[in-house]
């Protein structure tokens, strides 16, 4: 560190990750900002680009609308692409009435003159904008850590990889967080650095670490959340499963809050009956999932959800609703 050498019994890697910035012509010799410039902006554009339809960039996206702004989304492919299928057709639907949104395009060119960016897109489209979000992405730090000097080993993506305890091929060095495969969440940092407290700093054990349900949500309108395998992993999996699905409209509270396209969608494993995967689109998703994830974490069953007693009209009625109509195929 600087001239200093600092050594220790035991290393602990975290030094996270990083926005990953493609390779477009012009791009690297304009202002533009990516997730960290956009949250440390102390004055508004008029009008902002977006490129990517992630979740960082649909959540800056949102967040810079609701202020104001004329915000442009242009999306490669799908938006929210890790998202069960259902949740992100209603999504691209909900969210485009209040989005403009471009599929199907990427940037070839960027240039930025009197203070202004003119992005082309791969179709020949030209759009102008005060500001760029450049949100394609994270990539690890280890690139700059100088890992090569090491016997630490990365997989293809720059990723350190680590075994169940969490050590990199070097032992008595450990890493977590977003530089490590397979979460890139805020909470699972969390959740992986409590174990390393409490099995390396604190006992110094051989218990490998057992990732409880690993939930994700997206704040926007609508909210977005979800645990557990979609449909479509389900498919690919070969897995048997069966899915219940409510809308938000047919429970007392969806009505009061005047819902239109929100809903739950529950998957339950064919064998075992166990909830495996659970989606929600609507208002207070990422509060909803959590009795999803203490279902997942428990080996709930299909019966175990349909069987408790829920309060009348409280929003989780739509999650025993959305029990209540799966059905084996």
């Amino acid at each position: 560190v600087g001239t200093d050498e600092i050594t220790a019994d035991k290393i602990f890697i975290c030094a996270g990750g990083r926005p990953f910035i493609p390779e477009i012509t012009g791009l690297k010799n304009t202002p533009y900002w990516t997730s960290t410039e956009a949250l440390r902006a102390k004055t508004l554009p008029k009008s902002l680009i977006i490129l990517g339809g992630g979740y960082i960039a649909v959540e800056l996206g949102y967040y810079f609308q609701g202020l104001g702004v004329d915000v442009t989304f242009v999306i490669r492919n799908q938006m929210i692409k890790d998202e069960d299928d259902e949740i992100i057709h209603i999504f691209k639907e909900e969210f485009g009435k209040n989005h403009r949104l471009i599929f199907g395009c990427e940037a070839s060119a960027v240039s930025y003159d009197n203070q202004l960016f003119n992005v082309v897109l791969t179709d020949k489209t030209e759009l102008q904008a005060e500001q760029l979000l450049v949100a394609t992405g994270i990539q690890p730090n280890s690139d700059v850590l100088d890992i090569k000097n090491t016997d630490i080993q990365c997989d293809n993506a720059g990723f350190i990889t680590v075994n169940k305890q969490l050590e990199t091929h070097v032992p008595n060095i450990y890493a977590f967080g977003d530089i490590i495969r397979p979460y890139q969440f805020r909470h699972s940092a969390n959740f992986e650095g409590q174990y390393l407290f409490d099995h390396v700093v604190k006992q110094n054990d051989d218990t490998p670490i057992k990732y409880a349900p690993v939930p994700h949500a997206i704040f926007t309108n609508p909210q977005v959340a979800g645990v557990g395998l979609t449909e479509r992993e389900c498919k690919r999996l070969k897995r048997g499963y069966y899915c219940g699905k409510n809308w938000y409209k047919d429970s007392a509270m969806g009505m009061a809050l005047k819902s239109e396209n929100d809903f739950v969608k529950l998957i339950f494993d064919s064998d075992t009956h166990e909830l495996i995967g659970a989606h929600i689109i609507g208002k207070e998703a990422a509060t909803m999932i959590h009795m999803c994830i203490l279902a997942m974490s428990l080996k709930a069953t299909h019966h175990d959800l349909v069987s408790m007693i829920y309060i009348h009209p409280a929003l989780p009625e739509v999650v025993r609703n959305a029990a209540r109509n799966a059905k084996i195929k």
